[in-house]
């Protein structure tokens, strides 16, 4: 026969069970409800992309847009499949999908794709890379970098954002940094944080989640985030990943 408080703790222990289990289930079922609706635009722009091209050359342009829209919408279910695998797995271990990737071109992709909106916070971006081959997962990488270069758009007050890439002997070195006003000292020690952005100004508005899940999927990769930053002097976001693989990588 169970004491009292052993048969409460059982039960609450059932209880957070359950709400984990249901908490899972949610997050699958919205998953699917999400891609469903996103891969009928995608379907819906297709469409639409051949009615422009069979309109010649006065449908060339419409067909260029509908292009670039399709493929921004790609990035974005690409992306938020990482989201919702993140939150799926936060207290395992994230499903890394790792290939060969060329990270010059990859890097070039998320500075292309942020350029709408640097250019409406009026914003300069600069890529300074040079070639490095390396085993890790594509959407996982460019959800962090592409969170960084919008993080730096959209709250760092900077005139730049400059993306560095380079081969060091044993590891890739990005570096995404800005010329903005920087994040002060305190703020540091807990900028990687869940949750902790509060009313600092020196953080910019936002949920407080990006540079956790940054965090979460650069350590899910076998890398390391760091940054150096003063007030006034900008910020530098440094990712560092293994050259060579940490797990078997799948025949292509």
């Amino acid at each position: 026969m169970l004491k009292p408080e052993a048969e409460s703790l059982r039960a609450e222990l059932l209880r957070l069970r359950q709400e984990i289990s249901e908490r899972e289930d949610f997050l699958a079922f919205v998953a699917h409800e999400l891609r469903n609706p996103m891969h009928a635009l995608l379907l819906q722009l297709a469409s639409a992309r051949t009615l422009a091209d069979s309109s010649g050359p006065s449908g060339a342009a419409i067909a260029a847009r509908i292009s670039k829209t399709q493929a921004t919408l790609e990035r974005y279910i690409a992306r938020s499949t990482v989201l919702l695998d993140v939150a799926q797995h936060q207290y395992r271990h994230y499903p890394v999908a790792t290939q060969r990737v060329e990270l010059a071109p990859l890097l070039s992709r998320i500075l292309e794709s942020s350029r709408a909106e640097a250019d409406y916070h009026g914003t300069a971006l600069r890529l300074d890379t040079e070639p490095c081959l390396i085993d890790t997962d594509p959407l996982a990488l460019e959800h962090i970098v592409g969170n960084l270069v919008s993080n730096a758009c959209k709250h760092a007050q900077c005139s730049e954002v400059v993306l560095t890439l380079r081969a060091e002997q044993d590891s890739a070195r990005i570096i995404v940094s800005d010329n903005g006003r920087g994040i002060s000292e305190a703020d540091q020690l807990r900028v990687f944080d869940k949750y902790d952005r509060g009313a600092r100004p020196s953080l910019g508005a936002g949920s407080g989640l990006g540079l956790w899940i940054a965090r979460q999927l650069i350590h899910a990769l076998d890398g390391t985030i760091s940054l150096e930053s003063r007030l006034n002097e900008g910020c530098r976001f440094v990712l560092t990943l293994p050259l060579m693989p940490q797990k078997p990588v799948p025949n292509e």
